[in-house]
């Protein structure tokens, strides 16, 4: 298995600044800078479609990397989930209070605005260390001399990252 992601590309806008300047300043026109303006723009759209049909991204999955494709994975996974729970501190995804331990939980009458930052933090964070520890487990590859309990914690961390999949982002 061979993967390289280029990463993501931000868009160009390549005179907006200072067209907004000279405009601000008197230096240009309202009819010239609507003009360059214009122009700017579509200038813009052209090098950003070019910009982003260059991205350069490469997977590739040998015949043998789909035995025992949860072991390979969990080698990419873990160690994102846990530089994920390091480095975050822009986002806090919601999270369910169904998915969380009994002192996690949020009282029912409680509007998510009225809890402190801190404490929608913790139930994330519970989240996370449920996936890191599942996905900590599967790269051992000995689940199966698990006891059940661990077993259980296990599932229940597989379980978590799939419902909450599309929230690792920052």
């Amino acid at each position: 298995m061979k993967v390289y992601l280029c990463g993501y590309r931000t868009y160009f806008h390549l005179f907006y600044d200072w067209l907004v300047s000279a405009e601000e300043n008197g230096k240009i026109s309202k009819r010239t800078y609507d003009i360059l303006f214009y122009i700017n723009d579509k200038l813009c759209t052209v090098v950003n479609w070019i910009w982003q049909r260059t991205r350069f991204d490469y997977v590739k999955i040998d015949g043998d990397d789909i035995y025992s494709l949860d072991y390979k994975l969990s080698h990419v996974i873990h160690p994102a989930l846990v530089k994920m729970r390091k480095d975050n501190v822009h986002s806090v995804p919601f999270v369910s209070s169904d998915d969380v331990p009994e002192e996690l939980k949020l009282e029912d009458d409680s509007p998510i605005n009225d809890v402190d930052i801190k404490f929608l933090e913790k139930r994330w964070h519970y989240v996370l260390d449920e996936m890191i520890y599942a996905f900590e487990k599967v790269k051992e590859d000995n689940i199966i001399l698990l006891s059940r309990e661990k077993r259980e914690r296990v599932d229940n961390g597989l379980l978590l990252f799939g419902k909450y999949y599309c929230n690792l982002w920052i």
